[in-house]
């Protein structure tokens, strides 16, 4: 929700600042419908723009949105790249819990947006794959 007189958008789910998002893929959310909604805000605001997420600081602004977005595309990204390199979902998480140990948010959370992210990756391989 936009309030353009007083430059403030509310964006919901799609923003969670500080924090790994909660992806709710069962009710059909995606990494990518994510990244592609905040890429649409952050081409919409201008930096003095106020940013209300649904979770996290409650307050934010144009380069936090930016970060997050970074973040996210980064992570489908490099979980694209080692699952079209034949790793398996184990080894792909362990590589990258350690980049995002030292990032904002949760392991746990952070745990589970991989898994997110790899499942939704097509397979390049025939290799059986345990999730």
């Amino acid at each position: 929700m936009y309030f353009k007189e007083a430059n403030v958008i509310h964006v919901g789910d799609i923003f969670w600042n500080g924090l790994y998002p909660f992806i709710d893929y069962s009710r059909g959310g995606s990494i990518d419908g994510t990244i592609a909604v905040s890429a649409k805000v952050i081409a919409s605001v201008d930096a003095d723009a106020v940013i209300i997420p649904s979770h996290g600081k409650p307050l934010s602004t144009l380069d936090d949105l930016k970060h997050y977005h970074e973040m996210l595309a980064t992570i489908r990204d490099n979980v694209a790249r080692l699952k079209s390199a034949g790793r398996p979902v184990e080894e792909t998480v362990a590589a990258a819990v350690v980049v995002l140990s030292i990032m904002r948010g949760g392991l746990i959370s952070a745990i589970v947006l991989l898994f997110e992210a790899w499942s939704k990756q097509p397979n390049s391989s025939k290799k059986k794959r345990i999730m």
